[in-house]
């Protein structure tokens, strides 16, 4: 559990930096809403609903938030934002699921169509996409959204 607040309050603490550039608002507000996402349905699926709801009631403020912080939006650009948020999730998401349920790193599901697809992907795929969606997740902003 110590992993997992310290990986949320790094990705929240972007916030504090965001008086300078909208790259690191994007990065933080995408990330910390991910990750709150990702705690509150662990939680839920631990029984802990309370606490559970609370994560994901914060992570849909924080994305219902985005067209008033995010400054930078235009008709030219506004296509790179739904693209960043989904490498973000895609690669944030099961990791801070499986650390609030006590599962494995990599672990993948069995029921939802999703993870019946990644099961069958060789060894390592899904850990070197995940790499790659990160990435793509964190230098898009940085390089497109000035």
């Amino acid at each position: 559990m110590k992993k997992l607040l310290t990986i949320l309050l790094l990705s929240l603490s972007l916030n504090s930096f965001c008086q300078l550039k909208e790259p690191l608002k994007v990065i933080g507000i995408y990330s910390g809403s991910v990750i709150l996402n990702g705690i509150g349905d662990g939680l839920n699926d631990s029984g802990q609903k309370g606490w559970g709801h609370a994560c994901n009631a914060i992570s849909i403020g924080l994305m219902v938030s985005t067209p008033i912080v995010f400054k930078n939006v235009t008709k030219e650009n506004w296509y790179h934002y739904p693209i960043i948020y989904g490498c973000l999730r895609f690669s944030e998401f099961d990791y801070s699921y499986n650390l609030v349920r006590g599962l494995p790193f990599d672990y993948m599901g069995t029921t939802a169509p999703t993870d019946k697809l990644f099961n069958k992907a060789p060894a390592g795929y899904m850990r070197f996409m995940k790499g790659i969606s990160f990435t793509v997740g964190i230098v898009a902003p940085i390089t497109k959204l000035k």
